[in-house]
C-alpha cells in the first residue's frame, strides 16, 4: 500500500524458469512474474510491470512504494533474488541487482523499503542480516551500515524524523537506531522484536520472549535533554497483549489513530492509540476484527434444528459454534488435543466430541462447553445425533455403537466394515441409520430389528459419503471411482459419472434436493430425482481444497460446506427464478439457554455488584459534572471578561492605527504626488532620447539594407556565371565520357565477338571471360559509381544471408515434420498404453486396496510400537525424576526416623507412666470390688428387709379393715370376743400366740442396735470422704495425663499421616520402578520400604496406648458418680 493510501501492488506469480528457458522472447514476456498496481478506491488496473528478463524468479516476495508513490521496489524470490527498481507510472525499470549475496544460511530476502526521506536509498532485510542500496547513475549501488555485522536482525523501519534515520529490530539485543548507516542508540529489550512501524513522533514495535510468552506493545518517542542535545528514543508506553496474541505483522492507518495486528492464528485485531484509559486506569483492548476463524482444515461440521446454529471442529484444536443467521461466532473452545468429530443435539443444548481417547457429551452453556458424561469409545471419527435427539452413533474403528442420549447406555452394536468408516446418516424418522467406509461397502441398518438390511460391496471404491431415503430401501453414495451411485435393495439402480472425484453428498429434509461436493472444491446442486445425465448439475466455486463436509438446515433454506482450506461456506438455497423455497409453516427457533447454578448466583451477584457500581458511577458521574460545569462557568466568566478587556484594548489600538493611517495616507498622497510629476519629466525627456537615437539607427538600416541589396545584386551575377560555366564544364566531361563509353562499348564488343568464337572450344573459357568481363565492369562501376556498387555489395550480402536462413527453415521444417510424424507414432503408443494403464490401475487398485488393509494393520502396529517407545521413554524420564526423588525422600526420611525414634522412647516412658497408673487404678478398682460387694449383700438385706415391711404392711392394712368389720360387734361380747379369734386365728400361728404375751422388747438390745447404726452411719461417712479425696485426685492426675496424651497423639497422627503418605509414594515409586528400571534398582526400593516399616508399626501402635489412657479418667467419673447413689441407698436401708 503506497503512504498516502491511493494505491496498492500486488505480486503474481510467473511460470518457472525451468518452463520457459526454450521459450521465444515474446512467449517469455507473458509468463514472467509481474506487479500490477491497482487503486485503492475502486481496485481500477493503472498498470502492470513486468520482471527484468533475466529475472530466473517465479514470483516477488516484497514490495515497497516510495513516500511520493513515483517509485516502487520489489523484490524478487528464489534463485537469484532480484532486486527491481521501477518507475511505474511510465512502466520504465530503472535497475535491477541481485541481493542473493545476503551471507546467512539460506541467503533469502523478507523485507524492503524505500527510505520516505530519500526516494533512491532501500534497504533489503534478509535472513537475519541487512544492506543498504542506493540508485545512482543509471544502476543501485550497496551502501554501509556499520556495526551490525554482530546482531540478528529480525525486522526495519524507516523513521520519519530525520533523513536516513533506520530502527533495526533484533533477537534479544533490542532495537538499533542507525542515522547515515551508523548505529546511534541502542534500546535495550530483551525479547524478540518481530515488528517495528513507525510513528510522527517515534515507533512501535512488539516482540515475544521465548516461543509462547508476549513481551507487549512498546510505544517510543524521541526527547531531547541538556546533558544529550542528539535526539534519542524512550519508552513512553507499555500496553500488554494476551497470551495468545502473537503478533505476525503490524500497521495504522495515515492519522496515526488506530494499529492493525495480524496475529499468527490469522486473526486481526484493532488498537486505538488516542482513546483513554478507563476508570480503574486499564488501557484500552485489542478488538477483533472480523470473526475469530478457524486455523487449520476443519474436518466435522453439524447442524442444529430447534436454533440457528452450526458447530465445527478443525485441526487447530478448537471447536467454534457459528449462528448463520447473524454470522457471527457464539464460542470458541481450544483443547490440549484435536477433537476428531462433532454431533449437535436438535435441542441446540448438548454436543457430542469425538477424541482420541475417549468420546464425551458437553453441556453447552452461555459462554463454555461443560463436560457431562465421558463414554469409551476411542479414536471416534463419526459421530451423528438420531433426528429425534433421543439416540446417538459412534464410530470405533469398524464397528458402530448406539447409545441413549439421556443414560448413555450402549443399546446396539453393528459390526460388518473391514475397513474405517467414513460416513454415517439417520433417516428422518431413525428407523435406519446408513454407513460408508473406506473397504468399500455401503450398509443400511435397521434400529428396530439391530439388523443389516441392505448392502453394496465393491472393494476397489473407498466409499467417503453415503445417504438414505426416508423409507430406508435407497441409498446413495459417493467414492474414489468419480461414480455417483443409488443404491435399492442392495442394487445399483442408477450411476452417473463425474469429471472429479465427489466427496461429500447431502440431501434436504424436504428429500426434493441433493447436493455434492468436489475434491476440487467445488459445490454442485444435482437434478433430483437423477436422470442419469452426467452434465445435469449447476456448479458454484467455492473452496480451495477438498470438501470434507456438507449439511443442510433443517428448513431447508441454507447449505453449509467446509473444506480443507479451513473456510466454512454458508449458500443460500433458492429457486431458479430467484425465490426462497417455500415451507409449510414458519421455523421458530428456540432461544433458551443452559446454566448452572452457581454461574447463575454468579451473574446475578454480578448483576447486583453492576448496578451498584453503575450508580456510584452516576453518582460520581453527576458529581463531576457538576463540578466540570462549576469550573466552565468559572473559566468562562473569566474568559469573558478577559476577552471584554481584550476587545476594549483592541479598539483602542484599532482607532489609534486608524487615526495614523488616514496620517499615513495624506502623507503617502503628497509623496506620490511628487513621484509622479518627476516621473513624468524623466519619461518625456526619455522618450526625446529615445527618438532621437531611434533615428540614427533607422539612417543605418536604410544604408545596410541598400548594401544588402547591392550584394544580393552580385551574388545573383556570379551565381548565374558559375551556373554558366558549371554547364559548359559538364557538357565537355559528358563528351569525354561519351567518347571512352564508346571506346570501350567497342572494345566490348570486340571481347564478345572473341568469346563467342570460343564458346565452342571450351565452356570454361566462356565462364573466365565472362568473370573478367564482370570483373571490369565491376572495376569501371567501382570508379564512377561507388555508392551503387556499395549497395550491390550490401543486396548481395543480404541474399546470401537469406539463402542460409532459407537452408536453415527448410531444414527446421524437415524436423518439424519428422516430430509431427514422431507426435503421431507416440499417440498411438499412448493410446495403446492408456488401455494398459487401465488394465493394470485396476489391478494396482485391487492391489492397493489389499495395501490399505495390510497398511491400516501395519499402522496399528507401528502406532502400538510406537506408544510403547514413548511409553518407555516416559519411564526411563520417570525413573530418573524417580531415583531422584527417592533420593530426596530417603535424605527427608532419615532425620524424620530420628525424630520418630526420639518420640518412640518419649512414647515408652509415657507408656511406663500408664503402667504405673494403671497399677494405682487396679488397686482401686479392688477397693471397689469389695465395696461394690458389700454393697450388693447390703442391697439383698435391704430387698429382704423392704419385702419383709411390705408384707408386714399388707398384713396391717388387712388386720385394720377387719379391725374395723370387728368393731360394730363392741357391745356384743360373745361377737366380739369371735371376732377376735378369728382374727388371731387369722394373723398368728401357734408360736406367736404363745409368745404374744413378750410384747417389751429389751431396751440394751435396742441400745445395742442404735450403737451399731450410728458406727456404720459414721464409717461410711468416712469412706466417702476417702473415695471422693481419691477420685478428686485420680482425675487431676488423669486429666493432666489426657491433655499431655491428646498433645502426643496429635504429633503421632501428623507423623503416622506423613509416614503413610511416604510409604504409598514410595510404594507407587517401587511399582512403577520395578516394571521398568533394572534389576538393580529393587535393593534401594526395597530398602526404602524396609526403612518406613519403622514408622508405620510406631503409628499403628500409638492408638491402643492413646485409648488406654482415657480409661481411669472414665472409671474416676464412674466412681465420682455412682458412689453416692450407692451409700444413699445404703443410709435408705439403714433408716429404714
Amino acid at each position: 500500500m503506497s503512504v498516502d493510501r491511493r494505491l496498492f501492488a500486488a505480486g503474481e506469480r510467473g511460470a518457472p524458469w525451468e518452463a520457459t528457458s526454450r521459450m521465444s522472447k515474446a512467449e517469455k514476456s507473458g509468463t514472467r512474474p509481474a506487479v500490477t498496481v491497482y487503486e485503492g478506491y475502486s481496485s481500477k488496473k493503472r498498470r502492470t510491470l513486468p520482471a527484468a528478463e533475466t529475472c530466473a524468479s517465479k514470483e516477488f516476495v516484497a514490495l515497497s512504494f516510495s513516500s511520493d508513490s513515483k517509485y516502487l521496489a520489489a523484490q524478487g524470490g528464489a534463485p537469484d533474488w532480484l532486486l527491481h527498481f521501477y518507475v511505474w507510472e511510465k512502466g520504465k525499470l530503472l535497475a535491477t541487482l541481485s541481493t542473493s549475496p545476503i551471507e546467512e544460511d539460506d541467503g533469502s530476502v523478507r523485507e524492503i523499503g524505500i527510505n520516505p526521506s530519500d526516494e533512491t536509498e532501500i534497504c533489503v532485510l534478509g535472513n537475519k542480516t541487512a544492506k543498504n542500496f542506493r540508485y545512482q547513475e543509471g544502476g543501485l549501488v550497496e551502501g554501509t551500515l556499520n556495526g551490525i555485522q554482530d546482531y540478528e536482525i529480525t525486522c526495519h523501519a524507516w523513521l520519519h524524523q530525520a533523513p536516513s534515520r533506520l530502527a533495526l529490530g533484533t533477537q534479544y539485543n533490542g532495537i538499533l537506531i542507525l542515522e547515515g548507516g551508523t548505529i546511534n542508540q541502542r534500546i535495550d529489550q530483551p525479547t524478540f522484536v518481530s515488528n517495528i512501524f513507525p510513528l510522527t513522533l517515534g515507533f512501535a514495535c512488539t516482540g515475544r520472549v521465548g516461543n509462547s510468552s508476549n513481551s507487549g506493545l512498546d510505544v517510543y518517542e524521541r526527547y531531547t535533554d541538556d546533558s544529550n542535545p542528539q535526539e534519542v528514543f524512550k519508552l513512553t508506553r507499555k500496553i500488554p497483549l494476551m497470551d495468545d496474541l502473537h503478533v505476525r505483522s503490524m500497521h495504522g492507518n495515515a492519522a496515526e489513530q488506530i494499529l492493525i495486528l495480524e496475529a499468527e492464528s490469522g486473526q486481526i485485531y484493532r488498537y486505538s492509540l488516542t482513546e483513554q484509559k478507563g476508570l480503574k486506569g486499564e488501557d484500552p483492548k485489542f478488538v477483533p476484527v472480523g470473526q475469530p476463524y478457524h486455523r487449520g482444515a476443519i474436518i466435522s461440521i453439524d447442524v442444529c434444528v430447534r436454533k440457528p446454529l452450526i458447530v465445527t471442529c478443525s485441526s487447530d484444536r478448537s471447536i467454534r459454534i457459528w449462528d448463520y443467521l447473524t454470522n457471527t461466532c457464539h464460542l470458541v473452545k481450544t483443547f490440549t488435543e484435536e477433537p476428531l468429530s462433532v454431533s449437535l443435539h436438535p435441542s441446540g443444548l448438548h454436543l457430542l466430541v469425538g477424541f482420541n481417547d475417549k468420546l464425551r457429551l458437553k453441556n453447552i452453556l452461555m459462554d463454555d462447553l461443560r463436560v457431562f458424561r465421558e463414554i469409551g469409545v476411542r479414536g471416534c471419527r463419526e459421530c451423528r445425533f438420531s433426528n429425534g435427539g433421543h439416540l446417538f452413533a459412534a464410530t470405533q474403528g469398524n464397528m458402530i455403537q448406539i447409545y441413549s442420549t439421556w443414560t448413555c447406555d450402549n443399546i446396539a452394536n453393528f459390526k460388518g466394515h473391514n475397513g474405517r468408516i467414513k460416513s454415517l446418516a439417520w433417516t428422518p424418522g431413525d428407523a435406519h441409520l446408513v454407513s460408508a467406509g473406506a473397504d468399500g461397502a455401503v450398509y443400511a441398518w435397521s434400529l428396530a430389528d439391530i439388523k443389516r438390511e441392505n448392502e453394496y460391496i465393491l472393494k476397489s471404491t473407498s466409499y467417503s459419503c453415503a445417504i438414505i431415503s426416508a423409507d430406508g430401501r435407497t441409498m446413495w453414495a459417493v467414492g474414489s471411482d468419480r461414480m455417483l451411485k443409488e443404491i435399492t435393495d442392495s442394487t445399483v439402480t442408477m450411476e452417473m459419472e463425474s469429471d472429479q472425484v465427489l466427496t461429500q453428498i447431502v440431501m434436504s429434509t424436504s428429500g426434493r434436493m441433493l447436493f455434492a461436493g468436489t475434491q476440487g472444491g467445488t459445490v454442485r446442486a444435482l437434478k433430483f430425482p437423477l436422470s442419469g445425465y452426467p452434465e445435469d448439475y449447476q456448479e458454484h466455486i467455492a473452496h480451495g481444497g477438498p470438501v470434507t463436509m456438507m449439511r443442510v438446515s433443517y428448513d431447508d433454506q441454507y447449505l453449509f460446506s467446509a473444506s480443507e482450506d479451513g473456510i466454512l461456506y454458508a449458500f443460500k438455497i433458492s429457486e431458479k427464478e430467484e425465490r426462497g423455497l417455500k415451507r409449510e409453516k414458519l421455523n421458530l427457533y428456540a432461544d433458551e439457554i443452559l446454566i448452572t447454578k452457581s454461574d447463575l448466583e454468579e451473574k446475578t451477584i454480578q448483576t447486583s455488584e453492576l448496578g451498584r457500581s453503575l450508580e456510584e458511577l452516576q453518582i460520581e458521574h453527576e458529581y463531576q459534572l457538576r463540578l466540570r460545569d462549576m469550573n466552565f462557568n468559572e473559566k468562562m466568566k473569566d474568559i469573558s471578561e478577559r476577552f471584554m478587556d481584550q476587545l476594549d484594548q483592541l479598539k483602542k489600538t484599532t482607532q489609534s492605527l486608524r487615526t495614523e493611517k488616514e496620517k499615513l495616507e495624506i502623507k503617502h498622497e503628497e509623496i506620490m504626488a511628487k513621484v509622479h510629476t518627476r516621473h513624468s519629466a524623466e519619461l518625456h525627456d526619455h522618450e526625446a532620447s529615445y527618438n532621437q537615437e531611434l533615428m540614427t539607427e533607422y539612417d543605418k538600416y536604410q544604408d545596410a539594407q541598400a548594401e544588402a541589396n547591392m550584394l544580393q545584386t552580385r551574388w545573383q551575377v556570379n551565381t548565374a556565371r558559375r551556373a554558366e560555366e558549371l554547364k559548359r564544364t559538364l557538357a565537355e566531361a559528358e563528351s569525354v565520357w561519351e567518347a571512352k563509353l564508346d571506346q570501350k562499348s567497342a572494345e566490348i564488343e570486340k571481347l564478345q565477338a572473341k568469346m563467342a568464337t570460343q564458346y565452342s572450344e571450351h565452356i570454361e573459357e566462356q565462364r573466365q571471360v565472362s568473370e573478367d568481363i564482370d570483373t571490369e565492369i565491376e572495376r569501371l562501376q567501382q570508379r564512377y559509381e561507388r555508392k551503387l556498387l556499395s549497395e550491390r555489395e550490401d543486396g548481395a550480402r543480404l541474399k546470401g544471408e537469406n539463402g542460409i536462413m532459407r537452408k536453415k527453415f527448410n531444414t527446421l521444417t524437415k524436423d518439424i515434420d519428422d516430430n509431427r510424424m514422431e507426435t503421431t507414432r507416440m499417440r498411438a503408443d499412448e493410446k495403446r498404453l492408456k488401455a494398459a494403464i487401465e488394465a493394470l490401475e485396476k489391478e494396482i487398485a485391487m492391489l492397493k486396496h489389499d495395501m490399505s488393509e495390510r497398511d491400516v494393520a501395519i499402522q496399528e502396529k507401528e502406532r502400538r510400537v510406537y506408544d510403547l517407545k514413548k511409553k518407555n521413554q516416559e519411564l526411563e524420564k520417570f525413573k530418573f525424576v524417580l531415583d531422584y526423588r527417592i533420593k530426596e525422600l530417603k535424605e527427608q526420611v532419615e532425620p524424620r526416623e530420628n525424630h520418630i525414634k526420639d518420640m518412640t522412647s518419649h512414647i515408652k516412658d509415657i507408656n511406663g507412666s500408664l503402667e504405673t497408673l494403671s497399677a494405682h487404678k487396679a488397686g482401686f478398682n479392688s477397693t471397689i470390688a469389695e465395696l461394690s460387694s458389700k454393697l450388693a449383700a447390703t442391697k439383698k438385706e435391704y430387698a429382704l428387709r423392704h419385702r419383709q415391711a411390705h408384707q408386714l404392711e399388707h398384713q396391717i392394712k388387712s388386720f385394720t379393715t377387719d379391725l374395723h368389720g370387728a368393731i360394730p360387734y363392741i357391745q356384743d361380747a360373745a361377737v366380739l370376743r369371735a371376732a377376735v379369734n378369728r382374727l388371731l386365728g387369722k394373723y398368728l400361728s401357734a408360736a406367736n400366740q404363745e409368745d404374744l404375751t413378750l410384747a417389751e422388747v429389751d431396751s440394751e438390745v435396742a441400745k445395742e442396735g442404735r450403737m451399731q447404726q450410728q458406727v456404720l452411719r459414721d464409717r461410711v461417712k468416712a469412706l466417702r470422704r476417702v473415695v471422693e479425696t481419691n477420685a478428686a485426685k485420680f482425675r487431676l492426675d488423669s486429666v493432666g495425663r489426657v491433655v499431655v496424651n491428646r498433645k502426643l497423639i496429635g504429633e503421632i497422627n501428623k507423623l503416622r499421616h506423613i509416614g503413610k503418605h511416604s510409604a504409598k509414594k514410595i510404594q507407587n515409586l517401587q511399582v512403577l520402578a520395578i516394571a521398568e528400571v533394572p534389576r538393580r534398582a529393587a535393593p534401594s526400593a526395597s530398602a526404602s520400604t524396609n526403612s518406613n516399616n519403622p514408622t508405620i508399626n510406631t503409628t499403628t501402635a500409638r492408638p491402643t496406648t492413646a485409648a488406654a489412657a482415657p480409661a481411669p479418667s472414665q472409671l474416676g467419673q464412674h466412681a465420682h458418680h455412682k458412689l453416692p447413689t450407692i451409700v444413699g441407698s445404703k443410709a435408705v436401708t439403714f433408716a429404714t
